[in-house]
């Protein structure tokens, strides 16, 4: 598992040739770019920045944090630094999120009116 410092031009440049190929970042421990190849379900393939850690269970644990074209490199590695903290309080970071209040979308969702046209 070679750590390289993620940059721009290399998550640009990264591709897959099998199911899944990995760019660890030598940054920030546990996060990476998770790459797939093209197939049926995205002729383009997909990257995404992930985060991998142990639990004190000793459960491997990875999470998606998300596509690269959404998420910045200094982003994703604050969101890994924040994940790990959370484990290395002893909690699952799974678990937390899934606790968490779902926010409602809107407070007050728009109303539709339908009008007829003569």
């Amino acid at each position: 598992m070679a750590r390289i410092k993620l940059t721009a031009g290399r998550i640009r440049d990264f591709t897959a040739d099998k199911a899944q190929a990995f760019l660890w970042d030598s940054d920030t421990p546990g996060l990476a770019v998770r790459a797939t190849p093209p197939g049926k379900r995205n002729a383009e393939g997909s990257k995404a920045f992930v985060f991998q850690s142990k639990l004190a269970t000793a459960q491997d644990v990875r999470i998606t944090i998300g596509d690269v074209r959404a998420w910045g490199i200094d982003d994703a590695r604050e969101q890994a630094r924040t994940l790990q903290k959370l484990i290395d309080q002893g909690k699952d970071p799974r678990q937390v999120v899934a606790e968490e209040p779902q926010k409602p979308q809107h407070r007050n969702p728009p109303k539709l009116r339908l009008y007829a046209v003569k």
